[in-house]
């Protein structure tokens, strides 16, 4: 179940009763049908905040978190350009000989992807059903919306000093991050001047 932290309270006591009775009625009535499941669940939200604050209630969160797990943002999960070669691969990119350019990759690293992994993998896939056989993807092959991102250097600027707060004003790990030198993030830095 995808953003369990904003089902509401009605929809929360109803599931409950799934889990419960392990019995789910079809919508226009007749009888229940069994059921056995596991319920995989993923929120943004802090759950125990929620469930404290009365937004979620307590007994559907200690049904559900029993095992919880933390994805980091893809900013933060290594060579992001990586990431992107893997998924074009998985999307079928070598048959076509459709590969990304170095111009193109380092943007990848630079941009933040607030939508993170899914907004990485449409604009990927969207790119490969644009291009012809054997393109070399570059940033002109980019939407308008994230060139204009690309050539402010205020945008780069606030992406690195964003980085180094996440870490902790850390170079090493923000530039880890970016899948970069420590040496290029201070250079980048000192380019684009304050966020």
């Amino acid at each position: 179940l995808d953003e369990i932290g904003d089902m509401p309270m009605s929809l929360q006591a109803r599931l409950l009763r799934v889990l419960q009775e392990r019995l789910v009625v079809p919508l226009g009535g007749g009888p229940g049908q069994k059921v056995d499941v596991r319920i995989v669940a993923a929120t943004h939200r802090q759950l125990e905040q929620e469930v404290a604050a009365g937004r979620f209630r307590a007994d559907l969160y200690y049904r559900l978190c029993h095992y919880p797990l933390t994805l980091p943002p893809l900013r933060e999960r290594g060579d992001v350009a990586q990431i992107a070669a893997n998924l074009l691969l998985q999307h079928g990119s070598a048959g076509r000989g459709i590969t990304l350019s170095p111009a193109l990759a380092d943007f990848i690293r630079r941009y933040p992807w607030p939508g993170n992994l899914r907004q990485l993998d449409n604009l990927l896939r969207t790119l490969l059903a644009l291009a012809d056989d054997g393109t070399v993807l570059t940033p002109a092959h980019l939407p308008a919306s994230l060139r204009s991102q690309e050539d402010s250097p205020r945008h780069t600027a606030n992406t690195l000093h964003s980085l180094l707060q996440q870490h902790g004003g850390n170079a090493s790990a923000a530039a880890r991050a970016l899948g970069i030198s420590r040496s290029t993030f201070y250079r980048r830095l000192r380019e684009t001047g304050p966020a």
